[in-house]
């Protein structure tokens, strides 16, 4: 278990810095292997996933993060300029890849194949729900230390 301390020691590496209420939710995030957040539009649940996702990425806990949204959604995650992961991740090797009809790719400036890298997959719920196939060619990206993010999943 991490301590609320160290928690906040390890959060000043954010681009922006946490709210109270988004450093109870990461701390809960990383503290418990299955968790929701049910916050309300606007208060930084896309911030707090990120945040907590690098956190368990540096423990070892997970190596990949799956982003399922829905479509309009896909690009608030996946932007390479404007999107919550560009603005969110702090770490130094990492991919985010685009799965939809225009496969997309971006990683971070210090992005090197001989350390351990945060793989990030953002597709819809649209996009994969259509076709067997496409969800199949999805699950080989998903093993036992994938994080699985629903997001607007209701």
């Amino acid at each position: 278990m991490t301590t609320l301390g160290a928690t906040l020691d390890v959060l000043s590496r954010c681009n922006v810095a946490p709210y109270a209420h988004q450093i109870v939710g990461i701390k809960a995030f990383i503290e418990h292997p299955y968790f929701a957040l049910f916050d309300e539009m606007g208060a930084g649940k896309s911030l707090q996933v990120i945040v907590a996702a690098q956190l368990l990425f540096e423990r070892g806990t997970i190596d990949r993060v799956l982003v399922i949204t829905p479509a309009s959604v896909r690009g608030v995650w996946f932007d390479p300029e404007l999107g919550e992961l560009k603005k969110h991740l702090f770490i130094e090797n990492f991919t985010v890849h685009e799965y939809h009809a225009r496969m997309r790719m971006w990683a971070s400036n210090a992005h090197d194949s001989k350390t351990p890298c945060l793989q990030w997959l953002v597709t819809n719920y649209e996009f994969i729900g259509r076709s067997k196939a496409r969800l199949a060619q999805l699950l080989p990206f998903c093993g036992p230390k994938t994080l699985l993010v629903l997001d607007e999943s209701a």
